[in-house]
């Protein structure tokens, strides 16, 4: 039998996304690296912090204010 790796290499991580708003029951309304908003709100235990790579250009370049100390996170 042929074992399917495949799936075991993709990301199982979203994002990264910048902290739009923050509930005070631990829920955060995240929204996209170009601003768009992200509808339903996520629980704060499935996110986990982004650590940018030193040698990595991203595609995007925000400019303006992010919130929330400039954190990035993502959710799975």
């Amino acid at each position: 039998m042929e074992k399917n790796t495949e799936l075991k290499l993709q990301n199982k991580w979203k994002g990264p996304y910048l902290i739009h708003e923050e509930f005070g029951n631990g829920a955060y309304k995240l929204k996209e690296l170009d601003g768009r908003i992200l509808k339903t709100p996520q629980n704060g235990e499935w996110l986990k912090k982004f650590y940018d790579r030193g040698g990595f250009t991203p595609k995007i370049v925000i400019k303006g204010k992010e919130v929330f100390d400039k954190t990035r996170v993502r959710f799975n």
